[in-house]
């Protein structure tokens, strides 16, 4: 109960009423639409040598959670209704962020390993899944997206992955620009109709083959 009700707080805080309202309905019955990539983490990623254009990349983790500086870093970056993604960081979750000149955030993407969105995708929980990912308005243009997700994949090889996956709205054409860049390949198209935030009516469209549908219950 607490989690859902600091939960509910952060999105009145950050959307306002309309947007408190409108999230509420939409627990009730809404439509996603996810285009899926994933990617097999090669050796050749792995020993990649791989630094972004601009800032300094800080790696985010179980580990280096404690450290008071990553835990104000960690603060500055999930606010509001974003905060529970670092109860992820805790365990086996990563994140990583690109700092610019006087601490200001250009980039951050988290990898989520424990998350009902996966049952959406039909991933299993060991599967690495990058998301909430976001880059400022002054750092778009210089590949951190693309250089950050690469990054991530050199990590989880090193961790033993050997896949991971990464989704995005069909119509956000440079965050799909930013994933094909980093080597992820398209997979398929999933609409859900979603009911009450538990059942999923699903329609998966790889490309060049025939739609199918599954019933879900998330």
């Amino acid at each position: 109960m607490g989690y859902i009700l600091e939960r509910l707080t952060g999105i009145w805080k950050t959307r306002g009423p309309f947007g408190f309202f409108r999230f509420l309905f939409s627990r009730l019955v809404r439509i996603d639409k996810d285009l899926v990539f994933d990617t097999l983490l090669t050796d050749t990623v792995a020993d990649k040598d791989i630094t972004p254009e601009i800032g300094t990349l800080v790696e985010i983790n179980r580990h280096t959670i404690q450290d008071p500086a990553i835990k104000a870093l960690v603060g500055q970056v999930l606010t509001e209704e974003n905060r529970h993604y670092a109860d992820g960081l805790r365990q086996n979750d990563l994140m990583f962020v690109v700092v610019g000149t006087g601490e200001a955030v250009l980039h951050y993407s988290c990898i989520q390993f424990e998350s009902r969105y996966k049952t959406l995708l039909s991933e299993a929980p060991e599967t690495p899944l990058f998301t909430h990912c976001w880059t400022a308005a002054e750092a778009r243009g210089r590949k951190l997206y693309p250089t950050v997700l690469q990054y991530g994949c050199k990590t989880l090889a090193a961790l033993g992955h050997d896949r991971a996956v990464i989704t995005c709205h069909p119509d956000n054409i440079a965050s799909i620009k930013g994933i094909e860049r980093a080597g992820f390949d398209r997979q398929h198209l999933i609409t859900s109709l979603i009911f009450l935030s538990r059942f999923a009516i699903q329609k998966i469209v790889p490309p060049a083959k025939a739609a199918r549908w599954r019933c879900t219950r998330l």
